[in-house]
């Protein structure tokens, strides 16, 4: 599916960095410490059931938080970009024992800081958890998901999906890259996965998309509805994804992409693909890795110009984007004089149009 294309979108960067998007790496200490955010963990230090982990963050004047991330032992548990700034995490899915827990804030001009570690506890948790593995169990699970308010914890195996849905309270969690979702051997699909609810997880598998793209599909990754809100995907790995990793349009807000991968192989259009305008807001990709696409890597795009709050406060922090080339543009590169119609429309690290996005990283 191709989505429109304006030439008014804000150009930001064509290939980012790679400091600070290690995956593993500790919060790094901001050198302008003077001028960023106060951050403070607010609990709970002790987790026996599903819980939110809370923070408290403050801008100076003339600046604002964008992001608060948690680090447990280290590693990203995961990011809030609206007040107040919490992270629902359950127990069940977390190993269990005495954690090092920190918190950092980022203001729109990118400075950060960061709590001094605290302790954490996990302990089991009665939490009702569906596991499922290929066959009947999952065929069962895939109800429940479209049903939702249940959490389906996958096994590892090869999961043969076309447009598993996801209603509002679903949780879905695997046990790695061995939790493979993907299409039958040479069939068309819209969309692997469909989110379409309000407080939706994913988390902690693979997509493999099949390539290579065609044109009578979608060829989608996860694809998030008109009318979704609070949809967070972390953790996952998709890899031959056909035409967008993940597409997100319509009437939504705080659908954030954190600490994943998303690869082509060279034909496929965008990483993530988000279609704004007034109706929504708050969109992010956070620490997240995209290659081999041919147009975007992180596109926040808005149709309706002039607006006040059309697409705001988009985040794209601290991700690393290469390999975005498109072979019919290549002409426009090798000849000064090429007047190749489309010339400089596509091929962009990040895109975005939208009302006081923050680009960081």
């Amino acid at each position: 599916m191709e989505p429109k294309r304006t030439l008014v979108w804000l150009v930001v960067a064509v290939l980012l960095a790679a400091a600070g998007c290690s995956q593993s790496s500790e919060p790094v200490a901001d050198p302008s410490a003077g001028n960023a955010p106060s951050v403070e963990f607010l609990g709970p230090e002790r987790l026996t059931r599903p819980a939110e982990l809370a923070a408290g963050a403050r801008a100076l004047p003339g600046s604002r938080v964008v992001a608060v991330s948690f680090f447990l032992d280290g590693r990203p548990l995961g990011s809030d970009t609206t007040k107040p700034y919490r992270l629902d995490v359950d127990p069940a899915l977390l190993p269990q024992g005495r954690h090092r827990l920190s918190v950092e804030a980022v203001d729109n001009l990118g400075r950060r800081r960061s709590t001094a570690p605290s302790e954490l506890t996990v302990e089991g948790s009665d939490s009702e958890i569906v596991d499922a593995r290929p066959g009947a169990s999952f065929a069962r699970a895939r109800a429940a998901l479209a049903r939702g308010n249940v959490t389906v914890r996958l096994a590892p195996g090869l999961y043969r999906v076309n447009e598993l849905r996801l209603g509002s309270g679903a949780r879905l969690v695997g046990a790695g890259p061995e939790t493979v979702l993907a299409p039958r051997p040479g069939a068309r699909y819209w969309a692997l996965v469909v989110a379409k609810g309000r407080n939706i997880r994913i988390s902690d598998l693979a997509l493999d998309g099949g390539g290579p793209p065609s044109d009578e599909d979608g060829g989608i990754g996860v694809a998030v509805f008109d009318g979704s809100r609070d949809v967070r995907l972390q953790r996952l790995r998709m890899t031959r994804v056909r035409t967008d990793g993940v597409n997100v349009w319509g009437e939504y807000s705080s659908v954030s992409v954190q600490d994943s991968q998303i690869e082509s192989d060279g034909r496929g259009e965008a990483g993530v693909v988000a279609l704004g305008s007034d109706d929504s807001r708050d969109t992010s990709v956070i620490r997240t890795r995209v290659r081999g696409f041919t147009s975007f890597g992180v596109i926040l795009q808005q149709q309706e110009h002039g607006r006040t709050a059309a697409d705001l406060h988009g985040v794209v922090l601290d991700n690393v984007v290469s390999d975005i080339r498109d072979p019919s543009r290549d002409a426009c590169w090798t000849a000064a004089k090429d007047r190749t119609p489309g010339c400089g429309t596509n091929e962009g690290g990040i895109w975005t149009g939208g009302v006081e996005a923050a680009v960081i990283g």
